[in-house]
């Protein structure tokens, strides 16, 4: 969680907020106490609060004004040794927060406290703060100076202990859950107050959601302290926990939501954080029925719901590969058993240049297909990389071949670019990226706008999701014929699934069909209209904003994130449905809702609430998503190394000097 910027900046206004060049005698005196449960133990509540209360009088003892004339600051926070799951890089302000409670925020324009009450919520504990305030007086009237006098004071108390201090060791990066219990098995062990020592283990996944930031009964301490994670692939601040399932798979908890999956036990990425054996699980984290019935509402707003009468999408490639038998000389290479074995006629040159010319499907095909039966491709979003490593077509290529151990699918479609045109090694190395992704990927992207639209509308891209129900599903409820079904419907699951997968332009469309007639807001072309709810609309684009702002916040995403929306405004028959940049167009949605919101009857406050639950909701199925991606990328992994390594054999036989010249470092790219 963070921390407000008056408490990062504390040391830095310390000496002008305290009037460092005020050597007169002080006018009075102003007195600081400090009441609540601050020092109480707090591990399980997840905060704790100092009630700050400033009374003052001047030189004759007289009373003196204090609300709107004080301003409190923290001075130093000190953590204590005990909690040694803190990073020591980071701020000792960090997850101190000006108000009553994680959620509350008590301070003025320049966001420091001006109460003569003042609240300092705690969501680390184990330290001692120093709060420093400072009043000011008028001039008296004989003093022909113009201005103020001020007053200076400080207390100093210490916070009980929190969720933190439960913890014996620092995060580590792990390889594995099993790496993650040696590490934790080698910790010296944990000394208790009783004189007995005791092993150290991986934390009970309810432990983990207690320090992180799912704001039901964890509030960021772990945020707070700086724990590290892999922002590249978004499983940001995922680390191992102490359950494991009867399939070996182990439990994994992002601590930045809460949110817990099952993860394969080999795969790497999860960091790992201790704590003594034989600390108790807190209780399962439980919403509050206020809090139950936002997350209701925002799945129901977000999530499929499964329509009837719709068909299951046939599976598209196989449809076009399967009737063509490639010929001898061009049917691709395959090093023992291709990793996707039913696709192998797809990967020819005589199938793939054959399936440009089947015929298309139908409208009425289209029309009829269930969007959750799409394929799950890796996602199209910019925030997700497919695999680590910047690399373009001319990197080079030992580079690439590094790159593709590692299972990424781009720098294998870019070793492929690199090799003739319609030779079968080139149809192999698009097999391989294929099945690190899904059937007929490699294929799209190679060819982009020059193949079937029907068939690239279908395999399952959210970009090309979207296109697929502008030009159908636009011209059948603009236009319904009689007796044909109600379109809508299917429009806004197409938008679910889209939204789901990763495209996060279209929160903005969705903010317009909840408020597409009030607040002269602009009605996008293709974007079909949906139940009036202005408050539902302004949430949608608050949580759109969030998701832009993260995207901006956690490494360069614009180009990206623009190539995609270049794409898609290529296949829009007229154009894209806003003419703003995404980011323009849903700030400017935000603000003209927010501007009309008395007019429209708008509840900001449910807004702002419904649009964190949307969020986490989005956040949580996106996780998942990714995880099952992970999970068949990590099993289909060994199997395409070991062709790799066959085909640079095979490539030392057929072709050594061109070998040579291309992969110096055969058979691994060291960095």
């Amino acid at each position: 969680m963070k921390c407000f910027r008056s408490i990062a900046l504390s040391l830095l206004l310390l000496c002008a907020l305290s009037g460092c060049d005020d050597e007169e005698k002080s006018p009075g005196t102003l007195t600081l106490t400090v009441s609540g449960n601050y020092a109480g133990d707090f591990t399980a509540g997840g905060w704790a609060t100092a009630r700050l209360t400033a009374s003052a009088v001047d030189a004759e003892g007289k009373s003196l004004p204090v609300e709107g004339n004080i301003v409190w600051w923290v001075q130093t926070a000190d953590i204590h040794d005990k909690v040694v799951a803190w990073n020591g890089d980071r701020h000792d302000g960090s997850g101190l927060i000006w108000g009553e409670s994680p959620f509350s925020r008590q301070t003025g324009q320049d966001e420091f406290p001006r109460d003569a009450t003042a609240f300092l919520t705690d969501t680390v504990g184990s330290r001692t703060v120093t709060v420093m305030a400072k009043l000011r007086i008028p001039m008296p009237p004989e003093d022909t100076r113009k201005g103020w006098r001020f007053i200076v004071a400080q207390t100093t108390f210490t916070f009980g202990d929190g969720p933190l201090s439960l913890f014996s060791a620092p995060p580590c990066q792990v390889a594995s859950r099993e790496e993650a219990e040696r590490y934790c098995a080698t910790i010296h062990p944990a000394a208790q107050q009783d004189g007995r020592t005791t092993e150290n283990t991986l934390p009970p996944a309810t432990l983990l959601q207690l320090v992180s930031n799912n704001r039901i009964n964890g509030y960021g301490a772990a945020l707070a302290a700086g724990w590290p994670g892999d922002f590249e692939e978004r499983h940001i601040y995922s680390y191992w926990a102490r359950e494991t399932n009867q399939s070996g798979e182990g439990r994994v908890v992002n601590v930045k939501d809460g949110l817990a999956l099952w993860y394969d036990a080999g795969v790497p990425g999860p960091l790992a954080v201790c704590v003594p054996k034989n600390t108790p699980a807190p209780p399962a984290p439980e919403m509050s029925p206020e809090k139950a019935a936002l997350r209701a509402e925002a799945e129901e707003m977000l999530l499929p719901q499964r329509l009837d009468g719709l068909s299951p999408l046939p599976d598209i490639w196989k449809l076009r590969c399967d009737p063509v038998v490639p010929d001898a000389e061009d049917a691709p290479l395959c090093y023992g058993t291709p990793p996707l074995a039913e696709y192998n006629n797809c990967y020819s040159v005589t199938v793939a240049s054959s399936s440009l010319k089947k015929p298309k499907f139908s409208k009425d095909e289209i029309l009829s297909f269930d969007p959750s039966t799409f394929p799950q491709p890796v996602i199209s979003e910019p925030l997700f990389l497919l695999g680590k490593g910047k690399f373009s077509w001319s990197s080079p290529i030992p580079y690439l071949i590094h790159r593709a151990r590692a299972g990424n699918p781009k720098a294998m479609l870019a070793i492929s670019h690199s090799l003739p045109e319609n030779s079968p090694t080139r149809f192999f190395w698009w097999r391989l990226a294929d099945s690190m992704t899904s059937p007929g990927w490699s294929y799209v992207e190679e060819n982009g706008e020059s193949i079937d639209p029907s068939l690239q509308d279908l395999l399952g891209y959210p970009r090309d999701m979207f296109v697929l129900g502008v030009p159908f599903l636009d011209e059948a409820i603009r236009t319904p014929v009689a007796g044909a079904p109600d379109r809508r419907r299917l429009y806004r699951e197409l938008m679910r699934e889209c939204a789901l997968r990763g495209l996060i332009f279209a929160w903005d469309s969705w903010a317009h069909m909840y408020a597409y007639n009030v607040a002269n807001s602009i009605i996008p072309k293709g974007v079909i209209l949906d139940k009036i709810n202005p408050t539902r609309g302004y949430a949608m684009a608050l949580a759109g904003k969030r998701l832009l702002r993260e995207a901006d916040d956690s490494r360069d995403n614009n180009t990206s994130l623009f190539r995609g929306w270049w794409k898609l405004d290529k296949r829009l028959p007229y154009g894209l449905p806003q003419t703003l940049p995404i980011d323009a167009a849903i700030e400017t949605t935000a603000e003209t809702l927010e501007k009309n919101a008395g007019e429209l009857g708008i509840d900001k406050a449910k807004a702002q609430a419904l649009a964190e639950e949307l969020l986490a909701v989005y956040q949580e199925n996106y996780q998942r998503t990714l995880e099952r991606q992970r999970r068949h990328r990590a099993k289909m992994l060994p199997e395409v190394n070991r062709q790799i390594d066959c085909w640079l054999k095979d490539m030392e036989t057929r072709d050594p000097k061109w070998l040579k010249k291309k992969w110096p470092t055969y058979p691994a790219y060291e960095e």
